[in-house]
């Protein structure tokens, strides 16, 4: 829960986590929105939140939080959690994973269809890195 409020917040989630899976983990590239770390780097967050900001990371994942938050977000008008959850499943169907095109904020669920979602409907305001 704390990971989906950090993503429809716009911060760019920490997630300090060993063996727990968050929503939509093993369908969506959280790489390019989120920081993951093992327990065992606990003491090292500073650095490695600094590596993240040095390398220039940070505007690209702040970019990809504002197209992909309302996946995360039931509620309408903005909300789209209920076509990932259909993308989900048409590609458990098809066999194929579900790739992202971030520039366009349209995923592609196994099939040609694309399921765009308008980053420009509602905002969202990027605040920066939330620890969850």
């Amino acid at each position: 829960a704390r990971v989906k409020t950090a993503i429809t917040r716009g911060c760019i989630p920490l997630i300090i986590s060993d063996g727990i899976k968050v929503d939509w983990e093993d369908q969506l590239p959280f790489q390019h929105f989120a920081v993951r770390l093992p327990q065992m780097h606990l003491h090292r967050v500073p650095e490695i939140l600094h590596k993240v900001k040095r390398q220039g990371r940070v505007p690209d994942m702040q970019r990809n939080l504002k197209c992909i938050w309302r996946l995360f977000w039931w509620s309408r008008p903005h909300g789209r959690a209920f076509e990932m959850t259909m993308c989900v499943l048409k590609a458990r169907l098809y066999g194929k994973p579900i790739t992202v095109e971030w520039h366009s904020c349209t995923l592609y669920c196994g099939d040609t269809k694309p399921v765009k979602f308008n980053p420009t409907e509602g905002g969202l305001n990027t605040t920066g890195i939330h620890s969850v």
